[in-house]
Parts: C-alpha cells; structure tokens; sequence
C-alpha cells in the first residue's frame, strides 16, 4: 500500500480543497526501473567516474521533466516554487548518492572478528547491537563528560534546542572519532561495513549528545488529536551511504530516551523511489531565508508540518510522490498504522557502552525522547 493511503489520506490535518497534482505514469514509471537499475550497479562497488556522471545526469533529466510537468499543471506561484525546490534537490541528492558505493547484501562476508548473530542481523533487519567493554567504554565517558561542558551550561540557561545539547566539532570531538575507529576496527565493525559497501569505511563524523525531558524539539506540534502519535519523531536519513551508530554513554531506559529501530515498516509503506526521494527532501523545502517560500511557511523550529502552508502545498502532491521521511509526527493516533508501526517497534535499552549499528536510510528509527531523567550518547557516521 502507498504510503500516503496509510498516513494522509484521512488525517483531517492534510485536508485541503483545491486540485491535487497528476503525475504523468510513463515518466514516473521510466525513472523508477532506471533508479532500481543504477542502484544495483552501485551496491558493493566503486562506478567509475564517467559512469556515475552518466548516472546522475540521466536520473536529473527524468526528475526535471517529470516535475516541469507538474508545474505546467499549477496556476500559483508558491506552488511553482515548492515544486521547483523539490526538484532541485531531489538533484543535489542524486550527485552525493551515486558519488559513492551503496550495500550489497548478497554479499559473503570475510570479515572474522563479528558474530555471525551480528552480520546476519545486518543482512535481515539492517542493524545489529553489540556493547564496548569496561574499559572502553570508561574512556568514551570522561571523553564524553569534557565534551558536554557547554551543552550542560545551555540547558541550566533553557536552551534546549538540539543543537545547543550537542556538540559536533573541536579537539575532544578529534579524539573521540580516532579512538572510535580503533574501538571498531579491532570488534570487526569496519571490516563488515567495509565488505558491504565495497570501499573503506571509517567513522567520519560524531556528535555527542545530551537527551533532557525540558527539551521539546521532539515533540507534537500539529495537535490533531488529545494525545500525541506514539511514533513521534519515527524517520529515515537522507542517504543510505552512511551508515551509522548509536553509542550510549549512560545507562538508558524506556523513560530517557532510548533509541528504536522499527524493521519492515518500509516494505509495507513500499514509497516509490522517486517518493523516497521526496520524502528525504521535503524537510528541506523553504527552510533557508533566501527561499521564496521562507516567510510564507513560516516554518518554527525543526517540524516542517506544523505549518498549515506547507502542509496544503505537501497535500496538492500527486499520492505517488507524497511522503515524508520524518513521517512519525504526521501519523494520526488510533489508526491501524499507527498500531502496525508501534508492533514493530525494537526498543535499545542497555547500560553505558550499549552500541547499534543500522542503516538510516533504509530502516525506521528515532531517539533521545526523554521523559525523565537524561541521556547521554554518541552518534556516529560512518563514510
């Protein structure tokens, strides 16, 4: 079933009179084998330049045409925009997805210092979890603590939006990456990751982040309903190029923010390609002030959908493309989707040291909800 069937097509906060957008089914259907194809020539191996160039340039002329189409349908100007904002990065994201090598699955897997438990939860659901030692994890945490210093400052002070209770750059952060891909290469993490996506793989880049239940980033914005969606803040990355990893540096219950991964759920959304593609954009739509759209959505910090603009223009979309990779807030409570989604939810509850490894872009995932208490993590990005 479409996506957008399960989530919008009742939800009383995206509906909106006025024509909804056509796709034209020909060119949809034309850029969705050549996407299905070109990723399978990526998977597991490094494409010659010239070839992703060919790549990139192909599926960008598809997308152009399909979309110059559906702007040929429109009659206001923000729509114009909105769909002309979609396109465009939609583009961007085709150049650095096919700059480098996605998984292969069918892959048989060298690497010796992993359990087969562990590769073979990879290869199935796309993560597997695994814990540091005493040792090691110690260290991740007086490293950690240095870390938190301003994030700490931010909260007694009522900042609390994401990025103040994190920090992402700096000499501590230097030495917490370096001692990461030690800690990884020595468990075997890099080796199989290496194997899958057919290149090197390292950690490239790390927050360290503090999880307080006064911080409410995550939280509902829409109010469609007297409570919230249990699936709040549910979504998948941008790219499933890098990998990524959860690292707990504090021990993390129900209540504080533990992370959760939800495997299958996007076999049954089954999003076309070109909607994926979509919905790991949509987010991006008028969010900088040069945007024509900047003031008409008025977006407020981090949700996209709490404004009542960007939801009529998301719901003019043709239902094909209609997706939202943060769709978590837009779920309606008491709906048979979002029962499904909560049944396949797998809760990471574990001591300090606690580690998961999973690809974002293609498994559904969300954490750091706390409720009481705190959390202390590491998020890694592999490349």
């Amino acid at each position: 079933m479409q996506a957008n069937k399960m989530i919008y097509q009742s939800h009383p906060s995206f509906s909106f009179k006025g024509k909804k957008l056509s796709i034209d089914i020909d060119m949809l259907n034309e850029f969705e084998k050549s996407y299905k194809d070109y990723v399978l020539d990526s998977s597991g191996s490094n494409l010659q330049e010239t070839r992703k160039k060919i790549i990139v340039q192909d599926l960008s002329n598809k997308v152009e045409k399909l979309f110059k189409n559906l702007i040929e349908q429109s009659n206001r100007e923000n729509q114009k925009h909105f769909l002309e904002e979609i396109s465009e990065n939609i583009k961007r994201i085709l150049k650095y997805e096919f700059s480098l090598s996605g998984p292969d699955y069918s892959k048989k897997i060298a690497e010796k210092n992993i359990s087969d438990v562990n590769q073979k939860d990879y290869f199935r659901n796309k993560y597997y979890i695994s814990k540091f030692n005493t040792m090691e994890k110690i260290c991740l945490e007086i490293m950690a603590f240095f870390a938190l210093v301003r994030p700490k400052i931010n909260v007694k002070r009522g900042n609390l939006k994401r990025e103040d209770l994190s920090k992402n750059a700096g000499l501590i952060i230097f030495l917490i990456k370096k001692y990461l891909n030690f800690l990884f290469k020595k468990n075997g993490t890099l080796g199989l990751l290496s194997e899958i996506y057919g290149r090197r793989i390292a950690v490239t880049g790390l927050a360290v982040e503090l999880s307080v239940p006064s911080s409410d980033w995550w939280k509902d914005k829409i109010g469609a309903s007297s409570r919230p969606p249990h699936t709040l803040y549910c979504h998948i990355d941008e790219s499933n190029r890098y990998p990524k990893s959860i690292v707990y540096l504090s021990k993390v219950s129900r209540d504080n923010g533990p992370f959760s991964v939800y495997p299958g759920v996007l076999e049954v959304l089954k999003p076309t390609h070109l909607g994926n593609l979509t919905g790991k954009v949509i987010g991006k739509i008028g969010r900088k002030k040069s945007s024509k759209l900047f003031k008409y959505f008025s977006k407020s910090y981090h949700q996209s959908m709490n404004s009542e603009n960007f939801r009529k223009e998301f719901s003019m979309l043709p239902s094909e493309i209609q997706f939202n990779s943060h769709f978590g807030w837009d779920v309606m409570p008491e709906t048979e989707i979002e029962e499904f989604i909560s049944s396949k939810e797998v809760i990471m509850e574990g001591e300090s040291g606690t580690f998961c490894i999973f690809n974002g872009g293609e498994l559904l995932h969300r954490g750091g909800l706390a409720n009481t208490g705190k959390r202390v993590a590491l998020q890694v990005i592999f490349g």
